[in-house]
């Protein structure tokens, strides 16, 4: 963690919210790093007296930390060091319905999406990229207001370095609840990074990285989208890429991007709507659960009936639709198609200028 991204940024405490004071937490112990990176450390809280462990340079801020600790305990010990023969050994022992192999399919789906173009790889099927082609559609669509850019859901961070490279001159922070993920991101910005890619079954070929372009106005924290610990205000855009259907509240998610919008702020979203119970209560889907009613189950309609009834602070000035694809094997990808939607934040509702 860079402490220049912590001085600027100013989280806040995810269990308070600094109690309407805008105080933020600090850097109350170094263990490991240097005068301008911790890779181990403490921050607390000046006014709950709240504590957040910073682990491999990563600040885990979020608001039911010992719950998530416990959940994710495996993904935090897990050991780095071990040969590629004895990871396929392991995963081989543990089967695939273990944490084990659960990761290393995550990394292989997610880590191809955001950083296969780094690998010496090709997949004709399922080329990598995707999300940083949405990203980059998105901006286009509406350009980001001055000020820190947030990516929230961002795993392994390549999208987050997509618009750290289209935004040099700003501080850009990705959040997400996967320390994995997470993990294997800044390992690949640090020029150390590898990725597992799924064959089939619990087969896996890892494969090194190469180093990306610089970006050290950079920084990944593991935070919640649904409490996020900032500010109000505190970014002049804020991307959602994939999430909306992924957390278990989507509508607190929104309204979170929302919140720490400034005034005028672009929110970026896409999403394929793709609803399971898997991730998401039924009750809590935004649409895709009735076909009764002027929306006819129709998630983009629901969607901008909230804006239009002020539920959300937000109003739509253009979408467009878009692809994303996920390797899942080397035989095998899925394919969504995913609504584009740029966004303002701010009161009323405007119409959007269609791009569909």
């Amino acid at each position: 963690m860079q402490l220049a991204h912590l001085q600027a940024i100013k989280p806040l405490c995810a269990v308070c919210l600094g109690q309407g004071s805008q105080n933020p937490i600090a850097l109350s112990r170094r263990d490991l790093g240097d005068e301008s990176q911790v890779q181990q450390g403490l921050l607390q809280c000046g006014v709950c007296g709240m504590e957040y462990p910073i682990i491999d340079g990563i600040p885990i801020l979020l608001p039911k930390l010992r719950e998530w600790v416990q959940g994710s305990l495996f993904h935090l010990v897990k050991r780095q060091d071990l040969s590629h023969s004895l990871d396929s050994l392991l995963g081989d022992c543990c089967g695939p319905d273990a944490a084990w192999e659960n990761t290393r399919a995550t990394l292989s789906t997610y880590g191809w999406d955001h950083w296969g173009e780094y690998l010496d790889v090709q997949d004709l099927a399922c080329p990598p990229g995707a999300v940083r082609t949405l990203s980059q559609r998105l901006t286009e669509l509406l350009p980001a207001k001055p000020g820190p850019l947030l990516d929230v859901g961002c795993g392994p961070g390549g999208s987050t370095h997509s618009l750290a490279l289209a935004h040099p001159e700003r501080l850009v922070v990705g959040v997400d609840m996967n320390f994995s993920l997470l993990q294997a991101g800044l390992r690949i910005l640090e020029g150390t990074g590898e990725l597992p890619l799924r064959q089939e079954g619990v087969v896996h070929h890892w494969h090194p990285a190469r180093q990306p372009e610089k970006a050290p106005n950079l920084a990944l924290w593991c935070a919640d989208a649904r409490l996020l610990p900032f500010a109000a205000g505190s970014f002049g855009g804020a991307s959602s890429l994939n999430l909306v259907d992924s957390v278990d509240q989507p509508l607190q998610h929104l309204l979170e991007l929302a919140r720490v919008l400034e005034e005028g702020g672009s929110a970026w979203l896409s999403t394929p709507f793709d609803w399971s119970t898997r991730a998401t209560p039924m009750a809590q889907w935004l649409g895709a659960h009735s076909q009764r009613g002027d929306h006819g189950g129709d998630s983009r309609k629901v969607f901008l009936g909230m804006i239009q009834r002020g539920i959300l602070p937000l109003h739509l000035r253009a979408e467009a639709a878009g692809e994303w694809r996920l390797r899942t094997g080397s035989r095998s990808h899925t394919r969504y198609q995913v609504w584009l939607a740029a966004l303002e934040k701010g009161e009323q509702f405007a119409a959007a200028e269609t791009g569909l």
